[in-house]
């Protein structure tokens, strides 16, 4: 009788046993890595917290387009080779009434992300609307968008730029536009201001030019409107 006892207790035991080793493999840690392998080849995708520089504001249409003068938009790049989450993150602007002040512009929705070396294009309307020049459609369309032709500064956020969130870049130095070209009499010239191949300082003058193509826009409207839109800028 013991021994049956004892067998029994012993049987328990390796049940317990068996039991938790199948619910601590399949636990999932709050930290992980997703491995996968091609061609032998180990590729680890992780989740990390962007720095400084990891997205960049990379053109200006400041001066709208000869659709009108809300045709505004900006344009961030990613500067890494991987998927960015910016679902959150804010875009302030530099308000230069009453002796000039920061202020939020706009937030991005969640869910949105920026492809590994991609562009994300924000803009006051979409590219079906008349009222535009854009032949590309814009990952995010807001009236929030508003770019001063003077005092133009725009800063990027993760989260709340106000409450502690990391200022991730800068665009202009609160004065006249580091770049990009105005004109309303013919030859009317509505040119963008691009970022630099290599970013650097955006408050840094020398770190942007005046676009010198035209791609994205409807057609008729590249000669009068130049910038690039959803592509690799132009040269200096």
């Amino acid at each position: 009788m013991k021994s049956s006892i004892l067998k029994l207790g012993v049987l328990f035991f390796i049940v317990v046993l068996i039991g938790a080793a199948i619910r601590l493999g399949t636990t999932t840690p709050f930290f992980s890595d997703t491995e996968t392998s091609t061609n032998n080849t180990l590729s680890v995708a992780d989740s990390f917290d962007p720095n400084p520089g990891d997205v960049v504001i990379n053109e200006l249409m400041w001066m709208g387009s000869t659709k009108g003068a809300s045709d505004e938009w900006v344009e961030l790049r990613n500067m890494t080779g991987r998927t960015i989450d910016i679902g959150g993150w804010q875009i302030t602007k530099w308000a230069p009434a009453g002796g000039g002040s920061e202020q939020l512009m706009l937030t991005i929705p969640v869910g949105k992300t920026i492809p590994p070396n991609g562009f994300f294009l924000i803009a006051q309307v979409p590219n079906s609307d008349p009222g535009t020049a854009l032949n590309v459609a814009p990952d995010y369309v807001t009236t929030n968008i508003v770019l001063h032709n003077d005092n133009l500064q725009v800063r990027l956020f993760v989260n709340n730029w106000d409450s502690g969130g990391l200022l991730i870049d800068t665009a202009g130095d609160k004065s006249a536009p580091l770049a990009g070209e105005h004109k309303t009499s013919t030859p009317k010239k509505f040119y963008s201001m691009e970022r630099n191949s290599t970013p650097g300082d955006g408050t840094s003058g020398g770190n942007w030019h005046t676009a010198t193509t035209s791609v994205g826009f409807d057609p008729g409207e590249e000669v009068e409107n130049r910038g690039t839109p959803k592509s690799v800028n132009s040269g200096p």
